[in-house]
C-alpha cells in the first residue's frame, strides 16, 4: 500500500515540478525583498516583530522547497528491482565485426 502511494505521489510531485519552483522563487523573493524593504524603510519601521519574523520565516521556507523539492522527487522515485532469470551468472560478451582489429 505504501509503494502505490509514493508512486502516486512521486506522479503528482512530477508533474507540477515546474510551476511549485517557479512559484516557491518568486514568493521566497517577494518575502525576502519585502522583509528587507520593511527594514530599510524608515517609514515602515513601526510593522511589529512579529511580521518581520513571518517574512523571514517565509522566505526561508519557500527557499528550501525551491531547493530540496528535487530531492523529494527523487526520495520517491520507485526502485527497479532486477530478478536473476537462471542461476547462472551473466557474462557479457562483446562481438568482433568483421572490420574490427585485434590490434
Amino acid at each position: 500500500m505504501l509503494r502505490v502511494v509514493k508512486l502516486i505521489l512521486f506522479h503528482i510531485l512530477l508533474s507540477f515540478r515546474g510551476l511549485i519552483l517557479i512559484a516557491s522563487k518568486l514568493l521566497s523573493i517577494a518575502c525576502l525583498c519585502g522583509l528587507f524593504l520593511v527594514m530599510s524603510i524608515s517609514e515602515l519601521n513601526h510593522i511589529p516583530m512579529s511580521a518581520k519574523i513571518t517574512l523571514l520565516t517565509c522566505g526561508i521556507i519557500f527557499t528550501s522547497i525551491c531547493w530540496f523539492y528535487d530531492y523529494l522527487i527523487l526520495y520517491l522515485k520507485r526502485v527497479i528491482i532486477r530478478v536473476p532469470i537462471s542461476s547462472e551468472k551473466r557474462h557479457d560478451v562483446a562481438i568482433k565485426g568483421e572490420n574490427d582489429s585485434y590490434s
